[in-house]
């Protein structure tokens, strides 16, 4: 789906079937129609949910029916898509950038209820008798300072998410939510713009007030007082 033939959709509700099939530029013109673009990581989902299924029969030795794998998994990708589409209301997104925004969300919760020391850890893996062929040397806890950032301008809308953490050197995590990659950036960095710019998906025209933001919210190399 590009800009070209978006143009000419008169459909209520758009469904990905494919990995990445609409233009950054397609889903502006979804959004301004109102379209509901249900997206690929939402609506090719249920492969990977019968997988995890397999995957706990196969743990368990107790194989269930055909009929109660399908009741499962619409109860498990309903539920997913109600999530993704309240958020997207919650906070007037489209459904592509609100699956992205649960993602995130379930990371950090995630690894906020991680309890325990490392050492603790390393005793459950070495009681456990998992096979691992490396050693665990250390593993370091911390509560992160988590921003997310809404940023509109005049053509554009970029969704951000930046990580502090003393396990990246003086640098932050900066997470697009629109391309779902990251990168590590700090002050120093803001002006290597053809490094960083292609990766969180920044138009030519919006870099230079995007390299001020920046210069904002990282003019300091973590934000430890924050937590």
């Amino acid at each position: 789906m590009n800009k070209d033939n978006a143009k000419r959709l008169k459909c209520e509700i758009l469904i990905e079937a494919a990995n990445g099939p609409t233009t950054k530029e397609a889903i502006k013109i979804l959004d301004d129609k109102g379209i509901v673009l249900v997206p690929d990581i939402l609506a090719n989902s249920g492969g990977v949910i019968v997988s995890y299924f397999e995957w706990c029969q196969n743990n368990q030795g107790y194989y269930w029916t055909e009929e109660l794998v399908d009741e499962r998994l619409k109860e498990k990708i309903t539920a997913s898509f109600l999530n993704v589409y309240h958020t997207s209301q919650k906070y007037s997104v489209n459904m592509k950038v609100a699956a992205y925004i649960e993602g995130i969300r379930k990371i950090a919760e995630a690894s906020q209820l991680r309890g325990g020391s490392g050492s603790e850890r390393i005793m459950v893996y070495k009681k456990g008798g998992y096979p691992l062929n490396f050693d665990i040397l250390s593993e370091n806890k911390e509560n992160q300072a988590i921003h997310h950032y809404c940023l509109l301008s005049q053509d554009y809308r970029y969704d951000v998410t930046i990580v502090y953490s003393a396990q990246f050197f003086g640098k932050a995590m900066v997470t697009s939510m629109q391309s779902g990659r990251m990168i590590l950036l700090c002050a120093n960095d803001i002006n290597l713009d053809q490094y960083w710019a292609p990766t969180l998906g920044i138009e030519q025209e919006d870099i230079s007030e995007f390299q001020n933001f920046l210069r904002l919210v990282l003019q300091t190399p973590f934000h430890f007082e924050e937590y």
